[in-house]
């Protein structure tokens, strides 16, 4: 009865798989009949089992070991952005662990992190390309393109000081420089007209107005050659000029000197005398027709 008790005890515990159980009643039941061989097989089979049992708990302790230790260093290479060897790690606790959905986040982390960081050095590789294209124009004064490439810097980092002083700074030089072209151009415009103007005063032979045109495009370019040249040839023009009214003023006072010494010859009627003088004054003037 003892024996039928501990053999159904036993079976029961198998069922349930208390195979630990069932072993301690089978061992037991074993010393009610030593020779069974089917107790034997029995507890042969179980012990096969719970070896088998053993073997799996202990792979399986081995594998949370390892997992635990692949996810350990996976998560030290993250935290150092040593993405590479965190990604490696991580892939290796899911060989120990294939189901766990830890690694396969962090793995999907990682990814997002290259992917952003990429995005960045790229963003960055333009900024710099831009920022270098910007100062290579600023450094010859090409500030209408070192403008363009200081804005495109811009827009990939809004709030980089170097590009904001820089575009404020050339911005202010296109200014001046705009305000500079057109003094200059003003500037032109009334050279040419002072030249225009000496040129007709020229052409009248105004030459004292003339001059005083040239003289004044020449205030705003004192390089220019043609004004020069105006100058000289006006100077040469009044020059000769004055020699030739010094030249009639002096044959003018000579004529009159002759006449009036013949008039007094001829009162006084020395006729003679007053012919050489008539004869002397048309030698002054041949043209006058009173002598």
């Amino acid at each position: 009865i003892a024996y039928q008790k501990l053999l159904t005890k036993a079976k029961e515990e198998e069922k349930e798989v208390n195979y630990e159980n069932a072993r301690s009643l089978y061992v037991s039941a074993l010393k009610y009949q030593p020779n069974s061989e089917e107790l034997k097989k029995k507890l042969s089979e179980i012990d096969i089992i719970l070896e088998t049992k053993k073997q799996q708990q202990e792979e399986k302790v081995l594998k949370e070991k390892n997992y635990a230790e692949e996810i350990r260093k996976a998560d030290y290479y993250l935290q150092n952005k040593q993405y590479d060897l965190a990604i490696q790690s991580y892939q290796n606790a899911l060989k120990y662990k294939p189901d766990e959905k830890y690694p396969e986040l962090k793995i999907k982390e990682i990814n997002d992190l290259i992917a952003e960081e990429k995005a960045r050095q790229e963003k960055l590789n333009y900024y710099k390309d831009f920022i270098n294209k910007a100062n290579n124009f600023y450094a010859v004064k090409d500030y209408e393109n070192a403008l363009i490439y200081y804005k495109e810097a811009l827009k990939i980092i809004p709030d980089d000081r170097t590009a904001i002083a820089r575009i404020k700074e050339i911005e202010n030089l296109i200014q001046q420089k705009q305000k500079e072209v057109e003094k200059e151009k003003e500037r032109r415009n009334n050279y040419e007209n002072f030249i225009k103007a000496g040129d007709q005063y020229f052409a009248a032979k105004n030459y004292q107005l003339s001059k005083q045109s040239y003289e004044n495009a020449l205030k705003l370019y004192p390089e220019e050659q043609y004004p020069l040249q105006k100058i000289k040839e006006i100077d040469d023009i009044l020059e000769n000029e004055a020699k030739l009214i010094q030249q009639q003023r002096t044959k003018e006072k000579e004529f009159n000197s002759e006449i009036e010494k013949a008039e007094l010859f001829y009162k006084q009627k020395q006729y003679e005398l007053a012919q050489q003088s008539y004869k002397k004054a048309l030698e002054i003037k041949p043209e006058d027709v009173q002598v």
